[in-house]
């Protein structure tokens, strides 16, 4: 393998057999070497090929500005999601990466960042939860860095979008579900939505994961049958709004919503009539 570009001393580009540039990174890989010069293999660490148009580049240039030791962290943390999510999308490798750079970087200048969806993100994505709270172990085992817990659930939401394709289809198709279940919440809740408010953006953000759970057809989300029925009980009609959304999701060709998927919706629903009831 010869080097066709070097990025830093631990990070190099070459091209494979069918002309495809790969990062290859190794301890000094590229330290006091030129472009045709022979790689090292005994140094090679890892080698990435990303196949969707533009992400090599885009990491080549992440490479350029970020310190090897955040690239490998985030490879361990990759390797250890894809044990439980197989199917995530190679685009982890750019988002991860940089969400970890300025995480990392925070934390050290002492800004501290609150992440107000926790709870939410908790309930729907136990799993990816889960992994970020491995990712905060292994953060610390290998920078020596205790981020806080605020972004296990950070990192869960990266892993959860990683899970889709970003086909413009699906994006355009997400797109027009939420603006309809927003209609419907307008009309039956008689309220007047500000896009503003910290209610709007949790409730705009459960959406888009409902949305992409029934296009992606992943499945929907369980949950507590004495939970459910308190939420009804404390919220009729919120809970009635998020019936007639979901009667309107099957009408149009989905999966019916369970009840957990119905009991989120009214939550999120009775926040937004609080607070934005005209």
């Amino acid at each position: 393998m010869r080097i066709y570009k070097i990025l830093n001393n631990n990070a190099v580009i070459i091209r494979n057999a069918q002309q495809q540039e790969q990062v290859v990174m190794g301890r000094g890989l590229g330290f006091q070497k030129r472009p045709g010069d022979f790689l090292d293999k005994a140094c090679v660490e890892k080698i990435f090929s990303l196949q969707e148009p533009g992400l090599q580049a885009l990491l080549s240039e992440l490479l350029q500005r970020i310190p090897a030791e955040i690239i490998t962290t985030s490879d361990h943390i990759i390797c250890l999601a894809r044990q439980k999510i197989p199917s995530l999308h190679e685009r982890i490798y750019l988002t991860l990466v940089d969400h970890l750079h300025f995480a990392i970087e925070r934390h050290r200048q002492g800004m501290a960042i609150s992440n107000l969806m926790l709870w939410d993100i908790q309930q729907l994505y136990p799993c990816e939860y889960d992994i970020g709270l491995a990712s905060l172990e292994l953060i610390a085992q290998e920078m020596d860095c205790q981020l806080p817990i605020d972004e296990a659930g950070f990192i869960a939401l990266h892993l959860a979008n990683a899970q889709l394709t970003g086909d413009m289809k699906i994006t355009n198709q997400i797109s027009l579900l939420m603006q309809e279940v927003l209609q419907i919440v307008r009309l039956k809740m008689h309220i007047r939505l500000d896009e503003n408010t910290l209610a709007f953006h949790r409730f705009v953000t459960h959406l888009k994961f409902l949305a992409q759970r029934l296009l992606s057809k992943n499945g929907l989300l369980p949950g507590d049958i004495a939970l459910q029925e308190m939420v009804q009980q404390s919220c009729p009609q919120a809970w009635n709004c998020a019936k007639t959304i979901s009667k309107h999701i099957e009408t149009n060709g989905h999966e019916k919503l369970s009840d957990a998927e119905i009991m989120y919706l009214s939550l999120h629903i009775n926040r937004l009539h609080d607070r934005q009831a005209i």
